[in-house]
């Protein structure tokens, strides 16, 4: 169980992004594959992609992020507004639910902060894990770093991703 949820939460670093862009917003565009030697993660979390394996497709525009997270498992595709407004992204498999997600830029658009609110269910048990994320490029554009902060039935984890651009 506590390794589905650390899944579940890893799983959200990437998800959370209803984006309130501006013109002077990072563009998160492009294929980031995530660094695990350079991460730090929850005990037994290996990035969500069972074995660390994940790779991030990031379509930006003025209206909409849209990001295609891959992993072991299979991949999963959710698109964020970013105007603002709350978005909405559907969980199947092994743990069904809906997230909730609200973001705004921060440092002059430098730093993107994602909220999340999941409800989900999970072999008929149902809980709800929040999330704070912060998304940032670094090294002129060749590092996405994504630290999370979430508080789930089993208490509250954070982590480092760093994502190299391919």
């Amino acid at each position: 169980m506590k390794k589905i949820l650390a899944f579940s939460s890893m799983f959200f670093v990437a998800m959370v992004a209803a984006l309130s862009v501006n013109a002077a917003g990072s563009d998160f565009s492009g294929t980031w594959k995530l660094d695990a030697s350079k991460s730090t993660m929850p005990p037994g979390a290996g990035g969500g992609g069972g074995g660390g394996d994940v790779t991030l497709e990031v379509k930006q525009d003025a209206k909409t992020l849209t990001v295609v997270r891959k992993t072991a498992r299979g991949d999963q595709t959710t698109t964020y507004n970013l105007d603002g407004s709350e978005s909405k992204s559907e969980m199947t498999g092994r743990m069904t639910g809906t997230s909730t997600h609200k973001t705004k830029w921060q440092g002059e658009g430098k730093i993107l902060e994602i909220n999340t609110i999941s409800k989900l269910n999970m072999q008929g048990q149902e809980f709800e894990v929040t999330a704070q994320s912060h998304w940032e490029v670094m090294d002129g554009g060749k590092t996405l770093k994504i630290h999370t902060t979430r508080n789930s039935p089993q208490g509250t984890q954070e982590s480092t991703l760093l994502f190299n651009k391919q």
